[in-house]
């Protein structure tokens, strides 16, 4: 993974922290009125071990401890904050073989809730 995309993933991680539940709750929301896009970009994100057994630490490692202290309304959102940031990152990563709309899919919810992600921008020819 070359290091301008660990940097672009590491900010977007550094804001996962200060989120709150109804953060949570607005990617939710996105995500589930996306899904049909995403289920069918999920080959496209697919990484190699080594990249995603980083990037699945990363986003465990900081999600874990919003686990325990947010007031989460019920199990289902609190067991899809992990998958949602680990999705976020493997987009950013992957973005390069995605359509703007299917990278929106997994990042679009973050940016509704007022995070900062690294825009989509056609692949280079």
């Amino acid at each position: 993974m070359q290091q301008l995309v660990k940097d672009e993933i590491e900010a977007f991680l550094s804001q996962v922290p200060e989120m709150t539940v109804t953060d949570f709750q607005v990617v939710d929301t996105e995500a589930l009125s996306t899904y049909p896009v995403e289920k069918e970009a999920r080959p496209l994100v697919k990484l190699g071990a080594s990249d995603f057994s980083w990037l699945d630490k990363r986003a465990r490692d900081l999600v874990r401890p919003l686990l325990t202290s947010l007031a989460w309304p019920g199990a289902g959102l609190s067991s899809m904050a992990v998958p949602y940031v680990l999705g976020a990152c493997q987009a950013i990563v992957c973005r390069d073989r995605l359509s703007e709309e299917q990278y929106e899919a997994y990042v679009g919810g973050f940016r509704k809730a007022g995070l900062t992600l690294p825009v989509w921008e056609p692949p280079k020819k």
